[in-house]
């Protein structure tokens, strides 16, 4: 290699190192769509010196494609997101068959990433085998230092939870959460904020999968602990915990219904309804989807509260605004609950259905098509 394809090699790390420094900060700003550039960019540059020499910038390569999955997920761009977060894996495994002290954290990390997309895809299935390595990995590694990797052995817990509760497995699911809130209970590390935010999603998993198994009480419990913590984190950093506030609020709400408290389950609903609103003002390719989904939720819950005006304007509501969503990002678009949204709203539609009884047709129907709303906002 000559000085001066040396330099060029030497430029372009540099580069691709300043622009992946830019893509992180602009990320952490909650500046996704300015991040894209840079993390797309930095990914090109390793991309092409690893194309030169494959054995060159594993390391630095593993880590774009992890900050590029980062920001497409924020944006919502799941699939991509999960495209870059498989190349990173690839990169990872190979760094650390050379060199597991050093490089099995990251690989663990980049399985934890992949099985969060793949669920978030809907692919629960294909999620719980990353999530279940990357569980193995950090409880070795747990093991040797609580301090520093016990948190990432909760996370990857808590992703096994959600992957396993949509496959069905709900004693795994349940198992998995409830050793992520031990864990997490215990937790002392430096970074308490992170703790005390995945300990609520933990909770929070904890109820769903007790929902799901009919032990209602039990997950009202827990859904009213998980919307307390997320409330305090909110309360002092409302930028980055609303949307778990938010996400709990729904949960809680839909616990309340399974347990037949139709009007005490309003205020959480409308109070998720509210934050996803001003969320999805300023993001709305990643919160208008849930927004569409609170909105449905809450038109159920007004619905069997006995305010059906109310009901149909949500639904409405609903159906527009995940139409709109639809219509911008196609690619993005979930033609399953867009039927739902579109059955919901034409069933509230029908002036029949105010005076029909418990066992008209059509009341059934509605009922029917809210409860399976419902179920997607598990």
């Amino acid at each position: 290699m000559t000085d001066e394809s040396a330099e060029t090699l030497e430029d372009a790390s540099r580069r691709a190192e300043e622009l992946g420094a830019r893509a992180r900060l602009l990320t952490k700003l909650g500046r996704y769509e300015d991040a894209r550039p840079p993390a797309e960019e930095a990914v090109a540059i390793y991309r092409r010196l690893g194309a030169a020499d494959p054995a060159s910038f594993r390391a630095e390569r593993a880590q774009s494609f992890l900050r590029l999955t980062l920001c497409l997920n924020r944006l919502g761009l799941y699939d991509e997101a999960r495209a870059s977060a498989e190349e990173a894996v690839g990169l990872a495994r190979e760094l650390a068959a050379h060199d597991a002290q050093s490089f099995l954290p990251g690989l663990a990390g980049s399985l934890y990433y992949l099985s969060d997309q793949l669920k978030l895809l809907g692919r629960y299935e294909e999620a719980v085998a990353p999530a279940e390595e990357a569980v193995e990995i950090f409880r070795k590694l747990a093991e040797a230092d609580p301090a520093t990797f016990q948190l990432d052995l909760a996370g990857s817990l808590y992703i096994l939870g959600v992957a396993s509760s949509r496959s069905s497995d709900l004693r795994r699911a349940l198992d998995s959460a409830r050793e992520a809130v031990a864990e997490l209970s215990e937790t002392r590390g430096a970074r308490p904020t992170e703790s005390q935010a995945l300990l609520a999603a933990s909770i929070e998993l904890v109820a769903i999968v007790l929902s799901q198994m009919s032990r209602y009480e039990e997950a009202l419990a827990a859904a009213k602990e998980a919307v307390s913590i997320n409330r305090s984190l909110a309360s002092v950093a409302p930028s980055d915990f609303s949307p778990d506030l938010a996400r709990s609020l729904l949960v809680l709400g839909n616990r309340l219904s399974l347990l037949g408290h139709w009007k005490d389950a309003l205020d959480p609903a409308q109070e998720a309804v509210d934050v996803y609103r001003k969320l999805a003002a300023v993001h709305p390719t990643l919160y208008q989807p849930f927004l569409a989904r609170a909105l449905a939720s809450l038109s159920a819950h007004q619905y069997y509260a006995g305010n059906r005006l109310q009901a149909l304007g949500s639904a409405e509501e609903a159906s527009a605004t995940y139409s709109e969503f639809a219509h911008a990002h196609p690619g993005l678009f979930e033609p399953e609950i867009g039927r739902r949204l579109q059955t919901n709203k034409a069933l509230l539609s029908d002036p029949k259905l105010a005076l029909a009884g418990e066992q008209d047709d059509k009341a059934l129907a509605l009922a029917e098509a809210l409860h399976a709303l419902t179920d997607l906002f598990k």
